[in-house]
């Protein structure tokens, strides 16, 4: 998603030795400091979040289809009904508290621009 970064699920060790325990605890500090463990926590109750919302009901994608870090990972926003209105998932996240204002920004669909968006997701994010 556009903007955000919600903190990984699962302690995960890859081929070669490599691991997220770094980006973990990144993640974590810029939750507020947070544990490791916590910040995981917090991203198993973002991804289910995210997948009931998505799951129960028809969403809207918009994207460009860049790869604004070479990742091979498309950002995109995610339009979802909550409560019977138009919401932006990644602005869920944030005014819930499962993501950090992090990734690439861009344009929305209504034009509102980055500089703008951002300045709204600090909002939300202050609100908690």
């Amino acid at each position: 998603l556009y903007f955000v970064d919600t903190p990984e699920s699962a302690f995960k060790t890859y081929g070669g030795g490599r691991n997220n325990h770094e980006r973990i605890a990144d993640q974590a500090y810029d939750m507020g400091r947070i544990s490791s463990e916590q910040a995981v926590q917090i991203g198993k109750i973002a991804k289910e979040f995210a997948l009931n919302h998505l799951a129960k009901s028809p969403f809207t994608i918009y994207t460009e289809w860049d790869d604004p870090f070479g990742d091979k990972r498309y950002h995109a926003f995610v339009e979802i009904s909550y409560h019977g209105k138009p919401r932006y998932l990644h602005e869920l996240l944030i005014e819930k508290g499962y993501a950090r204002i992090h990734t690439k920004g861009a344009i929305l669909p209504d034009d509102t621009s980055v500089e703008k968006h951002k300045s709204y997701l600090r909002s939300l994010k202050d609100k908690q």
